[in-house]
């Protein structure tokens, strides 16, 4: 028998290649159970991610925590004061940080010190440039936070100084981040993408965030606004 694991975009399982290796395995692992092609209804399986809700990811208050801005060259001090926003992931294409800084640009208007944190480490060296290019062209200096590459630890202590945490990816799998985010305590706010849906509560009593409609601009500033 044999057995292929997916881990990624269900969508994905259209196109050709991994459409020929799926049809060939007796049973296919995927990481999150929407969007599954009909060709693979009844040998796939869902094998959800989790994370440990007890040694660092788990109900933290906000207290103030120092950031050392490695991009812009600014050094931070964020307490429970500020309005902070986060966007925990590398910086590469389909994550959609072009995406929240144009949100954030909107989100001033209402929030004029909402802080932007980028908690990842630069991966795509030009996205980063263009970033930096926009966030000059609009003056957003003084609300846009690079940390760079952080611990375990150090996440959950960036999720924890956070009001909101978003994903506006263009393409994800079961994203360990909102576990994370929310196991913290903090709602989520994320593009309605593969397996995002199944990684929180978008509705009822115990909602712990928002689906965005995917490249919802105006959405994600209004969803972050209201949060």
């Amino acid at each position: 028998p044999a057995l292929s694991l997916f881990h990624g975009n269900n969508d994905l399982l259209q196109r050709y290649m991994l459409k020929r290796i799926c049809r060939k395995a007796d049973s296919v692992g995927l990481v999150h159970g929407t969007h599954v092609p009909s060709y693979l209804r009844n040998k796939s399986v869902a094998l959800f991610d989790g994370i440990d809700t007890t040694a660092v990811f788990h109900a933290r208050a906000k207290t103030t925590l120092s950031i050392n801005d490695p991009v812009l060259g600014k050094n931070w001090i964020l307490t429970e004061k500020d309005k902070v926003l986060t966007l925990p992931s590398r910086i590469e294409i389909n994550k959609g940080h072009m995406d929240m800084l144009a949100a954030l640009v909107n989100i001033r208007q209402t929030i004029p010190d909402m802080r932007l944190v980028i908690a990842g480490p630069a991966d795509n060296i030009p996205l980063k440039d263009e970033m930096v290019a926009y966030i000059n062209e609009y003056n957003l200096r003084d609300n846009v936070i690079f940390t760079g590459s952080l611990s375990t630890q150090e996440i959950a202590e960036v999720y924890a100084i956070s009001d909101v945490i978003a994903l506006p990816s263009y393409t994800e799998g079961f994203p360990r981040v909102m576990l994370e985010a929310q196991a913290v305590g903090r709602p989520v706010v994320v593009y309605d993408v593969g397996g995002t849906s199944e990684a929180m509560i978008p509705s009822g009593e115990e909602q712990t965030g928002i689906l965005i409609k995917k490249a919802s601009i105006s959405g994600l500033a209004d969803a972050i606004t209201t949060l």
